[in-house]
């Protein structure tokens, strides 16, 4: 849990929990992911037999990227990460995550 104090125009701080900070452009990111997907489970190696079930697949994401503002209320993102955990039925299993947006505020 982090709290921004008051800029200069005077708003007020604001609360929450994130895995990532953004107050510098230079950013590090830890995302936990918890997908319910379907994944082979063998039921004799020996014969090659398998099922397809729905199981939850965990992915701890970890990397970091750049921000930049675009005028005062809108900015953008690019950020890359890896799944250190690597399960073989993650949708990330050995390939990086490239993540890129745009942010408005309201």
């Amino acid at each position: 849990m982090q709290a921004a104090q008051h800029d200069e125009e005077g708003k007020p701080p604001v609360f929450g929990a994130a895995g990532a900070t953004r107050k510098v452009d230079v950013f590090v990111e830890a995302d936990f992911e918890a997908n319910n997907l379907e994944a082979l489970t063998v039921v004799d190696p020996i014969n090659q037999v398998y099922t397809l079930d729905r199981q939850w697949i965990p992915s701890l994401l970890l990397g970091g990227g750049y921000s930049s503002a675009i005028g005062n209320s809108a900015g953008f993102y690019i950020s890359i990460l890896y799944d250190v955990i690597q399960d073989p039925n993650s949708p990330y299993y050995r390939q990086p995550i490239i993540r890129a947006g745009v942010g408005v505020g309201l």
